[in-house]
């Protein structure tokens, strides 16, 4: 078997026993392999960390729970400054 074949089966294996825990280090495992920029990743992995601890949330539920609320906010001016004009 080639060596790709056994990591692809490895990986799959993780996901599907649940054991893939940290999710937090699966973007700066990819951020390495495809740039191979050590010290991005780090800063990734550190600010997902940072931001996890913080909040609770991983950093892409913390960024999506912020432009919810600022769409919910817009779209409430958009209704109060219509129904100012139809008055």
């Amino acid at each position: 078997m080639e060596i790709k074949k056994i990591t692809l089966y490895f990986c799959i294996s993780l996901f599907l026993t649940g054991c893939f825990q940290s999710s937090a280090m699966v973007g700066p495992a990819i951020t390495f392999a495809s740039t191979g920029n050590v010290s991005q990743a780090g800063l990734t992995y550190l600010t997902n960390k940072t931001v996890k601890e913080q909040t609770g949330m991983s950093a892409a539920e913390y960024i999506s729970t912020i432009l919810e609320e600022k769409t919910k906010k817009t779209k409430k001016n958009e209704k109060i400054h219509e129904e100012l004009m139809i008055l």
